[in-house]
């Protein structure tokens, strides 16, 4: 049968829906029908060997009667390639080489063409081609095949559910590493992280020297000064993303102002804000990486506590949404904790105690827990360190104590013991020298994280240097900094991006009413290699591993732990000594031992061979988070579920499964999926859903073509017609636990449809099937079948002549009937088989033509593919509640499913759906979904080996 043939388009739905004159009297339910009446349907509209397409039309009339390819839009048209904006009509830009119409992101009713959406594209609002995964931008979207599904961005400011979500868009992308052209800051060379630590513009992959700014002297790089009236300032504890960086006022004292400043690293200008919503006093700033900066509420006029909205700025410098705060707060700091999730340390009073909190993109603050080392009467400076801990600290100069608490990279709250500063040094000086002790009395420290999370301490005054180690405090003499503080005063510090510098802003002591920012980057600062602990030629500030000598500096989680002396290398959550996997030894032999130390996903491939470190499913090469298997923005190491498939890493652990695929988890033993080759003929095949590419068929007999598999509820069994729905007489069992075939029985009437309903201690003992009737090839039933060896068919509806498919599990029969030959009209019914009568009602809110029906394994929530009245193909789930059917789900099938085969949903947390599908001449693929992962979008399994294309795939527990 010919891959073209197998396509359903659900045509007669659309009919049916868009013709209401025909509702009362086509879709009728079991109302007034009686065992072996029929009612009145024309069926006109079903393809017949003039519809070379099987859309319903006939090839003289169908100007797509060839192939299903979208036509590409008119020259200037949305969608058109485009090189120059000239090219596209009136309220249209050129960008990546396709037309654009503008939007509005803010505007709900500004609308876009079908098949676009609004969302932000740099620092303008455009309709984008929508897309969900990498392989949707074929010549089915806007009949081109010159486009890549790209990350154009995280969501906007008002996504209510995580941190970080994705804008996806078909652009042109020449380096193929998910970033469309036009935003890419190194179009030509691979880099899907965008990582720019020096914030000119140029990613790091396009940079001979990345860590430092081309124009830095001996480091240090020094911006224009702009005017800034006299006051106390605000700003973030690290640059605000790459780009830019915003000053307000935070003056307690004095008049409150409206205004901000931002200066923009790119271009080293600044611009003014006059107008923002709320005067400043103990504000805050905090960045969002790579979308927007949020300004905190200033103090209200009459509670002298923070009222009103945090303000967003959109790319540094243009007000976007607004977002409440939901929060009394008095003093507040802010700062972005390592796993890129926003962190406030902020009280309600001024006498109260500091508690963090998390910020969501809604607004909603979620409490992490009080702070209680730190003193009610200092507000806290904050600062990241690179293992993704937020350490807020603050400086008691009265008797010369450092309190600190970290937020670890999990989010909980561990407080160290506070640390002492002595007022020389050295603190015990050598009898007789005292008077060449070096005064401490003066230091004012900041604090700032380096490598191997060092904690440094500046003085903010002269520019010395100190570094904590462990409880005690240590003179760094060769690393002062007098060059970044002279001249100015009321200084404010900032981490420059990925711990590479330091920035200050400060107001110059011959131009007060002015500010200056001044940057010091580590890796061109000439004193860099000045203490060198370990020797090895990398200067400790530097150093990942300021220790152990290691002067390859060889970093394989990238976490500022040098693999020389990091106790988890592949940052996978398992210490290098635990992460092995043993492998008993056969008939005496020795049990084998794998080192898994340097494999982050643990899939057998060590990183530096592995082209996608986390088991994603996205290569390195085009994954903008190559170390975070669920893509929510947070690394492996930053979270307690990698995988979020909601089983925790340490039970997966427990259970032997891997947590970093979350197609692996003990809910799920196997995959089972045909393919069909071209003369028709089915193959089964069986593997892990961790390595469906190891799949391996099963025996059976070459007369045997598997139709309509079905997972028995235990997961042990398999059943299956013998052959097409429809021609044969015949079932099978296959099982699963014994791998081999239990036996093949014939039923005296063809089957449609078979799925087990009861099982026994070595087969099943009874099953839910469609069944012609003895005698009858024009009507249907349905019926329950046992095998006790005999085989005994009993009739459990017969009350319309075609039914189609049914399921059963529990009390409820679910099946698809209608009462003439038209199986884009069947209707979904259920039946209660507890109670007598048993009579079937229609379940409405399952939508006409709906196929694929079954039920999720061990659950009574069923599950189809149906056509909504706006003609888009979606995969459903239902449950049975009252006397109609309750919808659970609902997910959009791209157009590239088309020959969308089976789905199945699995019965509990976590819920992963596994489905097959396959485009014209295009080779096996079964597609993956995890509903609860904060980027739902469908994923590819990768395959190797087989070239028919999967027709039907399930999952058995």
């Amino acid at each position: 049968m010919p891959r073209r043939a197998r396509r359903d388009r659900f045509a007669c739905v659309l009919t049916l829906l868009a013709m209401g004159s025909l509702l009362n009297g086509c879709l009728n339910d079991f109302d007034g029908f009686t065992a072996g009446q029929t009612g009145v349907l024309d069926d006109a509209d079903l393809p017949d060997d003039a519809d070379v397409d099987s859309d319903t039309t006939d090839a003289g009339a169908d100007a797509d009667a060839e192939d299903d390819t979208e036509v590409p839009p008119e020259s200037g048209e949305p969608g058109s390639f485009c090189e120059e904006d000239q090219e596209c009509a009136q309220g249209s830009v050129c960008r990546s080489n396709v037309c654009l119409p503008s939007c509005d992101t803010t505007d709900s009713t500004s609308l876009c063409p079908q098949n676009f959406q609004c969302a932000e594209f740099g620092q303008e609002d455009l309709c984008v081609p929508a897309c969900s995964d990498r392989l949707s931008c074929d010549r089915h979207n806007l009949g081109r095949d010159d486009l890549s599904c790209v990350f154009l961005g995280r969501s906007t400011i008002s996504s209510t559910q995580h941190d970080v979500r994705f804008v996806r868009a078909c652009l042109a992308d020449s380096d193929d590493d998910g970033v469309t052209d036009t935003l890419d800051n190194c179009p030509d060379i691979p880099n899907p992280a965008q990582r720019d630590t020096t914030g000119e513009g140029t990613g790091d992959a396009c940079t001979e020297t990345p860590t430092c700014h081309p124009q830095a002297s001996e480091g240090l790089l020094v911006y224009p000064r702009v005017d800034v009236p006299d006051g106390a300032l605000s700003i973030a504890s690290v640059a605000s993303g790459p780009d830019f960086v915003v000053l307000i006022d935070a003056s307690a004292n004095g008049p409150r102002r409206t205004d901000a400043r931002v200066l923009n690293r790119r271009t080293q200008e600044w611009t003014a804000l006059d107008e923002l919503p709320y005067p400043g006093a103990q504000r805050a700033v905090l960045p969002v990486p790579g979308r927007f900066t949020l300004l905190s509420p200033g103090y209200g006029p009459l509670t002298d506590t923070a009222s009103g909205d945090w303000t967003s700025l959109r790319q540094g410098a243009e007000f976007g949404a607004e977002l409440p705060l939901n929060a009394t707060i008095h003093t507040m700091s802010a700062a972005l904790h390592g796993d890129g999730t926003s962190v406030l340390v902020s009280q309600a009073s001024p006498s109260s105690s500091f508690v963090a909190y998390r910020l969501g993109l809604n607004g909603a603050l979620r409490t992490l827990g009080a702070l209680s080392t730190l003193d009610p009467g200092l507000k806290p400076q904050l600062h990241l360190q690179p293992d993704g801990a937020l350490v807020a600290a603050q400086w008691r100069s009265s008797d010369r104590v450092l309190r600190r608490a970290h937020l670890t990279a999990s989010g909980s709250i561990v407080s160290p013991a506070n640390v002492t500063l002595p007022t020389t040094w050295p603190a015990a000086p050598v009898p007789g020298e005292e008077a060449l002790a070096e005064d401490l009395n003066g230091f004012n420290p900041v604090l700032f994280s380096a490598t191997n999370n060092q904690t440094y301490l500046l003085d903010r005054n002269s520019g010395r240097m100190g570094r904590l180690n462990s409880l005690t405090f240590e003179r760094m003499e060769g690393y002062d900094l007098p060059q970044l503080v002279t001249g100015l005063s009321q200084t404010h510090f900032y981490a420059l991006p990925h711990n590479s510098g330091l920035g200050v802003v400060g107001r110059p002591d011959d131009a007060p009413s002015q500010i200056e920012v001044r940057e010091l980057y580590w890796d061109c600062f000439p004193q860099a290699n000045t203490i060198d602990t370990d020797t090895d030629g990398v200067g400790d500030l530097l150093d990942n591993c300021p220790d152990v000598a290691n002067p390859a500096q060889d970093d394989l989680d990238g976490d500022g732990n040098g693999d020389a002396c990091d106790i988890d290398k592949d940052g996978d959550q398992i210490t290098n000594d635990a992460d092995r996997l043993t492998i008993p030894g056969e008939n005496g032999a020795e049990p084998q031992v794998i080192d898994l130390s340097a494999d982050a996903d643990n899939d057998g491939t060590p990183d530096l061979e592995d082209d996608d470190r986390d088991g994603d499913g996205i290569p390195d090469s085009q994954d903008p988070f190559p170390l975070d298997s669920s893509n929510d923005g947070r690394r492996n190491a930053w979270s307690y579920d990698a995988d979020a498939d909601s089983v925790s890493d340490g039970t997966e652990r427990t259970r032997g499964t891997n947590p970093y695929t979350f197609l692996d988890h003990a809910g799920i033993a196997s995959i089972i999926f045909a393919t069909e080759a071209d003369d028709g003929h089915r193959t089964l095949y069986r593997g892990t859903l961790a390595s469906a590419r190891d799949a391996v068929a099963l025996e059976l007999p070459a007369t045997m073509n598997p139709h309509g598999i079905e997972v028995s509820p235990s997961g042990r069994f398999l059943s299956f017609l013998t052959a097409a729905p429809g021609t044969t007489e015949t079932f099978a069992v296959y099982d699963l636990r014994e791998d081999t075939l239990l036996f093949e029985r014939n039923v005296g009437a063809a089957l449609r449809s078979i799925s087990v309903l009861d099982e026994g201690a070595s087969a099943p003992t009874s099953y839910v099937a469609t069944q012609q009737r003895f005698g009858d090839t024009e009507r249907w039933r349905v019926s329950r079948i046992t095998v006790n060896p005999d085989v005994d068919v009993t009739t459990l509806f017969a009350g319309i002549d075609h039914v189609w498919e049914a399921s059963q599990k529990g009390n409820f029969l679910i099946f698809n009937a209608f009462d003439r030959d038209c199986r884009e009209c069947a209707l979904t019914y259920a039946m209660n088989t507890s109670v007598s009568p048993q009579n079937p009602f229609r379940l409405n809110n399952v939508a006409p033509g709906a196929r694929g029906l079954h039920h999720s394994v061990n659950s009574e929530r069923f599950w189809v593919y149906q056509q909504d009245p706006a003609g888009e193909i979606t995969l459903a789930e239902f449950s049975v509640s009252g006397t109609d059917a309750q919808p659970l789900y609902r997910y959009i099938l791209p157009e590239r499913f088309t020959e969308f085969q089976s789905h199945t949903g699995l019965p509990s947390s976590p819920r992963v759906n596994i489905f097959a599908a396959s485009g014209d001449g295009e080779p096996t693929m079964i597609w993956y979904q995890n509903t609860q992962s904060p980027l739902p979008a469908l994923r590819l399994v990768p395959l190797a080996g087989f070239d028919d294309p999967v027709v039907e795939v399930r999952v058995a527990p």
